[in-house]
């Protein structure tokens, strides 16, 4: 279960940064549901450029610090988890070892997200009550508001 808290928030990170750090500004705290609708966990934005992560029992699951070049992730101990950077042809994902992780790419509302090989691996909506999260399949797998 915490495997998919983390790779879901990882979904909402990318949203949030794909869409640029003046919506995560404007949106003190987040909620992230699964599939089923069930709160896995929120995100709160400090107003600074820090949004920190908590799951469902609110325990610290990992922070993030944006710019407007990309972010860094850092997990619930402090360690230094992995970054992203911000270009014009989207946005490139790098783990803590600096190795490509992942690439997302905005159109309009929709982001598509792809693995490090290239494959796609899901897209999230963005939408007025929130973003919709989804699977490779196309299989709805959650939301943010």
């Amino acid at each position: 279960m915490k495997k998919l808290f983390v790779s879901f928030l990882s979904l909402a990170t990318l949203a949030l940064v794909a869409f640029g750090t003046q919506a995560a500004a404007a949106s003190k705290t987040e909620r992230h549901y699964d599939g089923s609708g069930k709160y896995v966990g929120r995100s709160v934005s400090s107003g600074n450029g820090t949004i920190r992560h908590y799951d469902r029992s609110g325990r610290q699951s990992g922070r993030e610090t944006l710019s407007s070049r990309g972010s860094r992730q850092y997990n619930a101990s402090g360690r230094y988890a992995g970054r992203s950077t911000i270009s014009k042809s989207g946005e490139q994902h790098y783990d803590r070892s600096g190795r490509n992780a992942g690439r997302s790419v905005k159109s309009g509302s929709t982001i598509r997200h792809y693995d490090a090989s290239g494959k796609y691996s899901g897209k999230s909506v963005s939408s007025g009550n929130g973003t919709r999260h989804y699977d490779r399949s196309g299989r709805y797998s959650g939301r943010t508001k």
